[in-house]
């Protein structure tokens, strides 16, 4: 994989990630780790489901052993599927 042909997978995420969502679930997930969570069961959310505007095909983490830019795309591809369900997880990518 070329970076160029990287490009579009990272611009798709970058117009479907909400920063202050992304703030907010990282805050949620601090709150948590360190105790105060206050609900009994942690379950955070995205306000709402963000599907990708292009296809993801998926790739196995094997081929991605020779191919640093392959790896990252299958890295990124986690983060598209993440937004897409709507799921309350963060990125391998948060900064905190």
């Amino acid at each position: 994989m070329t970076l160029q042909e990287l490009t579009p997978y990272l611009d798709d995420l970058e117009e479907r990630i909400d920063e202050a969502e992304e703030t907010s679930l990282l805050h949620e997930w601090v709150e948590f780790t360190e105790g105060r969570c206050g609900e009994p069961q942690f379950a955070p959310q995205r306000s709402v489901r963000r599907p990708p505007n292009l296809e993801w095909p998926p790739v196995s983490l094997n081929s991605t052993l020779t191919d640093p830019l392959l790896m990252l795309y299958q890295q990124l591809s986690v983060n598209s599927r993440i937004l897409a369900a709507g799921t309350g997880e963060t990125s391998a990518f948060s900064k905190m």
